[in-house]
């Protein structure tokens, strides 16, 4: 690392044309439910049980090993399409201590998809990259308009080819490179998407390396950068209530949006845009891609905001200054190098200790008895009334299980949970609730770790 300098079987049941901006700048009855995959819930009594203090410990990358390329996903792949924007991929061979990346001619700006490596993460979290970004020879600004990269916080889509509609896209990102000016010099881009609606903010950089930060507190994101030799600092706040509980949070780069903008979106996401290529809609366009990003690590850190700070807008400056935010944000919300994530240990049955938990609205969330011996019991507390999904994430962010408990009332509520042919390897887990109020937006979570063991036939 190179470092900035200073199954079927589970059943649930409750009861009770530019990117320029516009200025030119840059309760109910009980249900059952049942889940895909099958999986044993299981605190062990008498036994030790895992805790870590930085639950997102093991989803960072130093990018010293190769092979951790295969825990990052890649949204072309997830999302079906197949098209491979990236000519350059690598992690520690390209640069020992790297992750490269070098696309093709492409663009993340409405509906225009670009790509994404990233990993899911629940519940307020920060990532925080040093990285250095500059034209393809490694050393100049781009040569080709909105030639950045950075990093990238997104809603989920659940879409294909075959299914994907214009309006869908919500993220924010902020990056590093060359957007617009003259002369051209290095600049960081911030964008907020909603609905595929994108306005950004171009700013000077003072070259071509730097720290940043994006942060999801609660239904707030607040983006943070640092330049050597100065302090972090925070750069842009949003309020993004529409973000659901999990977001795909990773690592992008982008170049060449003259040419990019002569694709109809669709067309954009669908293919690999470079010289040759058939259905090229402005021949008479240069191919100019010429980004290339380096990020010498990512860490992800679980944050929470002061309890001083709750109901407060975190997008005022006048209510919550800069300095409330660097508190408990940017230096102090960037793990050590190589991180130690090996469990520390209690010791002793966990029968009536609730596990640790994270979240806002949503007052409690124990899962018990301990042991389990078939049937395991959801205590849940919800502060207020709406629909109440679960999502089972591995340690390395992935989902793998989600399903819907409908719609429950304010109040307590106790969920069951019935096992059989369990699929699902032993191993520490993470159960995730949101709660959707009428609107759809999340307006509660929580998060709480797990064990699952499989069961022995």
């Amino acid at each position: 690392m190179r470092g900035f300098p200073g199954a079927p079987g589970v059943s649930f049941s409750s009861s009770a044309d530019s990117p320029n901006g516009s200025d030119g700048s840059l309760g109910r009855p009980t249900v059952s439910h049942r889940f895909p995959s099958v999986f044993f819930l299981l605190g062990l009594i008498g036994a030790s049980a895992p805790v870590l203090a930085n639950d997102l410990c093991d989803l960072s990358d130093e990018f010293d090993d190769p092979s951790t390329l295969a825990a990052w996903n890649r949204i072309h792949e997830h999302e079906e399409w197949f098209a491979d924007q990236l000519e350059v991929l690598d992690i520690d061979s390209v640069e020992p201590g790297r992750m490269t990346i070098m696309p093709y001619t492409v663009s993340w700006y409405q509906d225009w998809r670009g790509p994404l490596v990233f990993k899911e993460v629940t519940g307020d979290a920060a990532i925080t990259t040093s990285l250095t970004v500059t034209g393809r020879d490694g050393v100049s600004v781009p040569g080709s308009d909105y030639s950045l990269g950075g990093l990238l916080v997104r809603e989920p889509r659940s879409v294909t080819p075959a299914t994907w509609t214009p309006g869908g896209e919500n993220y924010i990102f902020l990056s590093l490179g060359y957007g617009q000016v003259n002369p051209p010099s290095f600049q960081f881009e911030v964008k907020t998407t909603v609905d595929s609606n994108s306005n950004l903010e171009l700013s000077p950089a003072a070259g071509s390396s730097a720290q940043i930060q994006t942060a999801r507190v609660g239904e707030y994101v607040i983006t943070l950068l640092r330049e050597a030799p100065g302090d972090w600092r925070v750069h842009r706040r949003y309020h993004r209530p529409d973000f659901g509980s999990t977001l795909q949070v990773g690592l992008v780069c982008y170049t060449d949006w003259p040419k990019c903008s002569t694709f109809d979106p669709f067309h954009h996401n669908s293919v690999t845009i470079e010289p040759g290529m058939d259905g090229d809609p402005s021949p008479g366009t240069p191919f100019e891609p010429d980004a290339l990003a380096r990020f010498d690590y990512v860490r992800f850190q679980r944050v929470e905001l002061p309890t001083h700070l709750e109901g407060l807008d975190l997008t005022n400056p006048g209510t919550v200054p800069d300095s409330e935010l660097l508190a408990f944000l940017g230096g102090n919300a960037l793990p050590e190098e190589n991180e130690d994530c090996t469990p520390a240990h209690t010791e002793g049955p966990m029968i009536d200790s609730d596990p640790t938990t994270s979240g806002v609205g949503i007052d409690g969330l124990r899962v018990g008895p301990n042991p389990v011996a078939g049937t395991a019991e959801i205590f849940l507390s919800l502060s207020h009334a709406g629909d109440v999904v679960a999502e089972l994430h591995d340690v390395n962010g992935r989902t793998v299980m989600t399903d819907s408990f409908g719609y429950l009332g304010a109040g307590s509520h106790r969920l069951q949970l019935q096992t059989e042919n369990v699929d699902l390897p032993s191993a520490t887990y993470f159960l995730s609730l949101s709660v959707k109020g009428e609107s759809g937006r999340t307006e509660g979570w929580a998060r709480t770790k797990i064990a699952v063991l499989r069961s022995v036939h």
